[in-house]
């Protein structure tokens, strides 16, 4: 059960983190690449956006679950709880971007307020501020994960002979 647990929290956490920084990748490269037309490029993202939340919001709570699970199940209990609380931090995050920020962003678009508004520049600002901080718990969350899941609980880890 450890290494199932440990598998299924590893690849939930793998597709969360590297969605995120693909996200970071894409709308860059859009803005990037339509620097002349911003209103194609803002409706681009905008749908990137939509398809990942969508996604991190399948993703994130099954790599919590897990998470969850394994605290009883490895040897680091404190590692692997701050592994879990790190998981639903993010989560918290990709809730408030789901269902506040972006509903109220795409609610704008739709009422044709520019995104140079000072109402736009706020929630853009704090959608940001959201996805950045959930890269950087996810970021976090990893690095500890390979402590959680080397051993179980009643064994030591081991080490491979030099």
């Amino acid at each position: 059960m450890h290494r199932l647990l440990s598998t299924v929290v590893l690849l939930a956490w793998g597709l969360w983190f590297g969605a995120i920084v693909m996200v970071f990748v894409t709308v860059t490269s859009l803005f990037t690449t339509f620097a002349d037309e911003r209103h194609v490029a803002g409706a681009a993202a905008a749908g990137v956006f939509r398809r990942f939340e969508t996604f991190e919001l399948i993703v994130a709570p099954v790599g919590l679950l897990a998470a969850m699970l394994l605290r009883g199940r490895s040897a680091s209990r404190w590692s692997a709880t701050l592994v879990a609380v790190l998981l639903a931090l993010s989560a918290l995050g990709a809730s408030a971007s789901h269902f506040y920020l972006t509903p109220r962003i795409d609610e704008l678009r739709r009422q044709g307020v520019p995104s140079s508004s000072e109402q736009f520049k706020s929630l853009h600002g704090q959608s940001s501020m959201v996805y950045a901080s959930q890269a950087a718990l996810l970021l976090a969350a990893g690095l500890l994960l390979p402590g959680v899941i080397a051993t179980r609980r009643g064994t030591t880890a081991t080490t491979a002979p030099a």
